[in-house]
């Protein structure tokens, strides 16, 4: 069952990185003009992909020390 959820959560964190422009754009914003200028909703683009990237880091490590 943990195996399960540790998988979603590394597919869950690979989809967000792959989709995370769209994403982005889906909420009204440009990641293109965040990233030239550094602005932006504080740093949100930056934060999609750090939060997409712990999961997907997080979940390997669990795995690894379950096995």
């Amino acid at each position: 069952m943990n195996t399960y959820l540790l998988i979603g959560g590394f597919v869950l964190g690979i989809l967000i990185l792959r989709f995370s422009k769209a994403i982005y754009k889906f909420m009204g914003q440009d990641p293109d003009a965040e990233r030239m200028f550094g602005g932006g909703l504080g740093g949100t683009y930056t934060a999609i992909r750090l939060i997409a990237l712990v999961l997907v880091v997080g979940s390997i490590i669990v795995l690894l020390m379950q096995l």
